[in-house]
């Protein structure tokens, strides 16, 4: 069985961009990925904090992007981060989040994100840049 989870991008929103969230999570996804990079992160933490209200609301599991400060401020549990910037996360920092998962763009990068000890990992396809999800089975895996 695989989970539905919501990558976000303003950009492509058709509404303001929170009620084209509420729509989304009415279909109930598993987890919401808000995936904002190009805000700072005073903004991104302020739209965060609006995020995780709709999210709460549905009980959708967020997952903050690129910014551990702002996800710990807030109280998050998640984090997803490129994989070169949580490598260089230190370990303790790490350790905050119960569920920590990078991005990756090939087959090595794969392999060298299983030594980090991510929980997922999510790949981007070249064709299209469409996303799938591959389970990592030698470590806790959250999408089961």
């Amino acid at each position: 069985m695989y989970r539905k989870i919501c990558v976000t991008n303003r950009a492509l929103a058709e509404r303001p961009f929170l009620e084209q969230l509420a729509c989304v999570l009415a279909t109930k996804p598993y987890a919401m990925i808000l995936r904002e990079k190009d805000l700072t992160e005073e903004g991104y933490e302020e739209l965060a904090g609006k995020v995780k209200k709709l999210c709460e609301n549905t009980d959708t599991r967020l997952i903050l992007h690129s910014f551990p400060d702002a996800a710990m401020h807030l109280g998050g549990t998640a984090i997803h981060m490129p994989l070169h910037r949580f490598t260089e996360m230190p370990e303790e920092q790490k350790q905050k989040f119960s569920v920590r998962g990078v991005s990756v763009h090939s087959v090595v990068l794969i392999f060298r994100t299983i030594c980090t000890l991510t929980q997922y990992h999510r790949k981007r396809k070249i064709i299209r840049s469409n996303f799938c999800f591959i389970k990592n089975l030698r470590f806790l895996n959250i999408f089961k």
